[in-house]
């Protein structure tokens, strides 16, 4: 996947990044790559960004647990 590999070479975050910055990164990075996606039409940028989507997603459930956790 040499678009998402690009991609994560241009942009990059900080390990240590709070949760919250991680989600809004990858939110940013999905929108952008299914963009993308739609201009190029191919089945690796598609996968590129539902992969994308993919890792907000689990970053946003683990909030959600976190949050549960903390009641």
């Amino acid at each position: 996947m040499l678009i998402a590999f690009l991609l994560s070479a241009a942009l990059t975050l900080p390990l240590d990044a709070p949760l919250d910055d991680q989600i809004a990164f990858h939110e940013r990075k999905a929108r952008l790559m299914s963009r993308i996606a739609r201009d190029l039409d191919t089945s690796e940028a598609y996968g590129a960004a539902a992969k994308a989507w993919h890792q907000a997603g689990a970053l946003t459930r683990q909030r959600c647990r976190e949050a549960e956790a903390g009641k």
